[in-house]
């Protein structure tokens, strides 16, 4: 049910990319908007402000986004002005050898950090996570650690977070109604912090990997028609 108590002014709608517009496949490099999805887009583009929140790099969304208009592409989650630090290259080659000797484990440098995903790994999350402890531990002192679905992003400790980047543009746009839709704890985390507003409304896509109570889930075929029913509000 939609809050109350917000004027009439163009929504504004928030998606996540990876599990939210394109499925989580084997390959990150692989993830893709399908035509039917870039279709859907378009249409809630011409009745709200559109912006996808990602922590992949912006052009990478924005190289599949070719001729839908009206759409902001925010990456690396709000963190593309910071560049890579000497300690955050020392622990990405650390981490590679990590990757390189854990089966199915894939890197993904970026601009200021870097990611491991697991998406190939048969190896169960908690296996993975004791396998890489040392990296972790260290990981803890200089960087800050993002936790998506069968991934971990390593970030710059002054970087700032999904859930900080979410609040200040809901904050920001208090007369607008807000709706969010992500799949991952990041997610989950933003949309608590943020549901105490009272023109948001937030949801996670529905997936055994990402178990938060008192949030709102969603089947991924229903997104649009979600989207499509928080809009009509008001």
């Amino acid at each position: 049910m939609a809050k109350t108590g917000v004027r009439a002014k163009k929504p504004l709608v928030i998606l996540d990319f990876d599990g939210t517009l394109a499925r989580v496949v084997p390959n990150p490099a692989q993830a893709k908007i399908s035509a039917k999805t870039k279709a859907e887009l378009e249409k809630i583009a011409c009745v709200a402000k559109v912006v996808i929140l990602t922590g992949r790099p912006r052009d990478f969304v924005q190289r599949q986004l070719v001729g839908a208009g009206g759409i902001r592409v925010i990456g690396l989650h709000g963190n593309e002005g910071l560049v890579k630090t000497r300690a955050m290259a020392d622990l990405e080659n650390e981490a590679a050898k990590f990757a390189k000797g854990i089966r199915g484990v894939v890197m993904e440098s970026k601009k200021s950090g870097f990611a491991l995903h697991f998406r190939k790994s048969g190896m169960r999350e908690a296996k993975i996570m004791m396998a890489l402890s040392s990296l972790l531990d260290k990981a803890n002192k200089c960087s800050r650690m993002i936790r998506g679905r069968k991934c971990i992003e390593f970030l710059p400790k002054k970087a700032k977070t999904k859930s900080q980047v979410l609040w200040g543009i809901a904050a920001g746009n208090r007369n607008r109604r807000i709706v969010f839709v992500g799949d991952d704890y990041s997610d989950g985390e933003a949309i608590r912090k943020a549901s105490t507003l009272p023109n948001f409304q937030g949801a996670l896509i529905k997936s055994h990997e990402t178990r938060m109570k008192g949030v709102r889930k969603i089947s991924g075929r229903m997104l649009f028609q979600f989207l499509k029913h928080e809009l009509a509000w008001g």
